[in-house]
């Protein structure tokens, strides 16, 4: 890491960064916006160094555009606070998707 950036890191332990939904897409659509930074600062925050939050509203947004865009599936760790958004999207672990594509793949 570069000098200064550890300066100016170090001048910042502790700060608190808001991903804002435009981020959160590019990094989830693996858009060349910039995708560089965000995933610095995503390793920064794994570090400890910074603390990233983001709304609630931003987590709506993501799941109405997922619902707009006819998605067949929401994969998600927090299946019981997403699953209620839209019931005709199945919500699912990473685990129960991985299983019910291969048991619809065997039938």
């Amino acid at each position: 890491m570069k000098k200064w950036t550890q300066n100016i890191l170090e001048r910042n332990m502790g700060c608190k960064i808001f991903l804002d939904t435009n981020l959160i897409f590019d990094l989830l659509m693996d858009r060349n916006y910039e995708l560089d930074a965000i995933n610095e600062i995503i390793t920064l925050a794994r570090k400890e160094i910074m603390d990233l939050y983001v709304s609630e509203s931003c987590i709506a947004t993501t799941f109405h555009i997922l619902y707009k865009a006819k998605m067949n599936y929401s994969i998600t760790r927090n299946v019981k606070d997403f699953n209620f958004l839209f019931p005709s999207l199945p919500v699912m672990s990473p685990t129960n998707f991985l299983k019910e594509i291969y048991i619809n793949d065997i039938s």
